[in-house]
């Protein structure tokens, strides 16, 4: 799909809409990450068992009693699985400080030992045969994020969030990246008067002459375990019907009933934006059950399987939210460390509706936040390490921004109809599809639109660190433009990034032409002809890279001029040469492209001499200049 037929599509589909207002893009990211990485903060490093690989999980059943004004939880989970080998004992995941009352099998009891945070259950299990466990269990999880008690207007409300680490807070599974369940029925006993948000289908709703509810969802997707959630208070519940490529689609909301006149409108952006993305990506991918929402009382949202909890209706965090149904739930990152995938994917896919729908500066200002955040750090992968560290999963400057941006970037790079296509194939991969991915899956895809390795791309922007910023040295005789390109790195771990260049050449009389570089060493010359004087140079204008403090400079007729010793470790000086007879000013920027010192004097002609004793060890740029002249100098410092 072009983006002109993208275009096409938009305007007949979003005409009849409303057009939405100036987004603020800042505020809507700002608390995305926040409170994602506030509600990992309490959550330990976790390793997954080897003896985990040793079965594969098919279904759960959850019968969970939970009251919202009480941190406390009761109940008994059925485990049906496969063991891949003969084995004689199987283990799974559980706070320590939950208790395990028993453990039964075809209502025999079981002996089990509950250690650092899990099950280990004495039974021999045969090859190949399925079978099932119940853990029948109670207690008072960790005060953390994965499950949480609350009040809105002083009504309680409870909630679980168990990404990453936390599903084994309150109920026990095998909490991994490796295996998914084929499917979940949950069973939630509650106080009469409280309506359960789950993901799958509502199925029953079951009144109890004790005063209590059984409200049962069940799920028949895949899912990963941290994808698993309830939440529990009086809600109202606000429903409509999205009609799909594939089908109608119930969106169900469960909202406070003291905002459900308000957000009844914010409501309505779900289906623009299930429409939009069901044709740009593919179609829903859980068409058998539903999309819906429910409010909680943390901060951004978390896009749980089909039910994502939200702490209000914001565009950009709908947006966010909703992509993650296709990023994160149906293709799971297969680990922590390629968590780009779910949250790189969410963060650009809930950036592009902002270039289709807002007739107004949106979109270029979402590059402009976004980009800002991409490069806010001069080190770190998008690549995750260390995934001991949660904080580090959930970094907002790599996992969201950067990797978001990186595919804006890549999509540039190799154009609109093979990014797209790519996306698209990427996302109906049988292999993948309700599955779990890697790095290397999403890039094959890339690959084998474009017929073209991408693997240096891949190095440099996944496991690399930092970013470029490019000088650009320009000079025009007649109708004849060269143009000498450098670059400098942010970090040493890549040397130089090979990227195609978008060069903006501008009259002074709004002429204009774009010249496409592709950069593949420093000081690389090209020639081109322009049919007009040339005024300025730009570029990127479009941010569509992730550069940072790029710059060009007219050096027509300044040739001559002369800085030294180079290198230095002192002072230099500059003598006169070319027409440039004095200087008003002076600027020393680091490879990073940060500017370190900027200096404003009154004019002085030649020679003269500049301290840059307090200068480290390393390459800078000196720009001088003064009135519409300017020109630039490499500087070698030396110890």
């Amino acid at each position: 799909m072009t983006r002109f037929t993208i275009f096409l599509y938009l305007f007949f589909l979003f005409g009849s809409i409303t057009v939405y207002g100036q987004y603020d893009h800042v505020r809507d990211f700002e608390e995305i990450v926040k409170y994602e990485r506030i509600g990992t903060q309490n959550q330990r490093a976790f390793t997954e068992s080897q003896h985990s690989q040793n079965y594969d999980v098919s279904y759960y059943q959850l019968h969970l009693n939970v009251t919202p004004d009480s941190h406390y939880i009761q109940g008994h989970v059925s485990i049906h699985f496969t063991p891949n080998q003969n084995i004689t004992q199987i283990i799974f995941d559980l706070n320590s400080v939950l208790q395990v009352d028993s453990i039964t099998q075809n209502h025999q009891t079981l002996s089990f030992e509950h250690l650092d945070n899990q099950v280990i259950v004495q039974q021999s299990f045969q090859n190949n045969q399925n079978d099932s466990v119940t853990i029948h269990y109670h207690g008072v999880p960790p005060h953390s994020a994965s499950f949480r008690t609350d009040h809105h207007q002083n009504i309680p409300i409870l909630w679980t969030l168990s990404e990453p680490y936390g599903a084994l807070d309150w109920w026990p599974c095998k909490q991994s990246l490796s295996d998914k369940a084929d499917s979940v029925d949950t069973f939630v006993t509650v106080p009469n008067g409280n309506k359960v948000a789950g993901i799958g289908n509502l199925i029953s709703e079951t009144p109890h002459p004790n005063a209590t509810t059984t409200v049962h969802w069940k799920s028949n997707y895949p899912i990963a375990t941290y994808l698993v959630a309830i939440a529990v208070t009086p809600y109202a519940e606000i429903n409509f019907q999205s009609n799909l490529s594939t089908g109608n689609l119930l969106v169900q909301n469960y909202v406070y009933k003291e905002d459900s006149a308000d957000v009844i409108h914010q409501l309505m952006a779900t289906d623009t934006l299930l429409e939009f993305y069901d044709s740009l990506i593919g179609p829903y991918p859980f068409m058998s059950e539903k999309y819906g929402h429910a409010q909680f009382g943390r901060g951004g949202g978390m896009e749980h399987q089909t039910m994502s909890f939200m702490y209000h209706f914001g565009f950009g965090l709908t947006a966010h939210e909703l992509a993650h149904q296709w990023f994160g739930n149906k293709i799971t990152c297969g680990s922590w460390s390629d968590i780009w995938l779910n949250e790189g994917f969410a963060t650009y896919f809930a950036g592009i509706p902002f270039e289709f729908l807002y007739q107004d500066s949106s979109w270029y200002q979402w590059k402009k936040t976004f980009l800002e955040r991409a490069t806010a750090l001069s080190d770190g992968s998008i690549y995750v390490h260390d995934t001991s560290n949660v904080s580090r999963i959930f970094d907002p400057n790599l996992s969201y921004a950067k990797a978001g941006y990186m595919l804006h970037m890549l999509r540039k790079q190799i154009g609109d109809d093979h990014f797209f296509n790519a996306v698209k194939s990427y996302a109906s991969d049988q292999r993948l599809k309700y599955g779990f991915a890697y790095t290397d899956d999403f890039f094959a895809h890339i690959e084998a639109q474009t017929g073209q390795s991408i693997s240096t791309f891949k190095n440099q922007w996944i496991y690399g660190q930092g970013y470029p910023s490019f000088n650009l040295e320009w000079k025009q005789q007649g109708s004849e433009l060269e143009l000498s390109l450098s670059q400098t790195t942010s970090h040493a771990s890549v040397s130089f990034f090979f990227l195609n260049v978008p060069i903006l050449i501008e009259s002074d009389n709004g002429d204009s032409l774009w010249y496409y570089m592709y950069h593949e060493t420093n000081n690389q010359i090209e020639q081109t002809t322009v049919p007009f004087k040339v005024d300025k140079i730009t570029i990127d204008p479009d941010l569509d890279l992730i550069s940072k403090a790029n710059f060009s400079i007219n050096t027509t007729s300044l040739d001559g001029l002369k800085v030294y010793p180079n290198p230095a470790n002192g002072q230099v000086t500059i003598s006169p040469g070319g027409e440039m007879k004095y200087i008003s000013e002076y600027q020393i920027i680091g490879t990073a492209g940060k500017i370190i010192r900027q200096v404003s004097i009154p004019p002085f002609s030649f020679p003269k001499e500049i301290d840059v004793s307090y200068l480290s060890q390393g390459e800078y740029i000196l720009i001088l200049r003064h009135k519409e002249k300017s020109t630039s100098h490499k500087l070698i410092i030396s110890q």
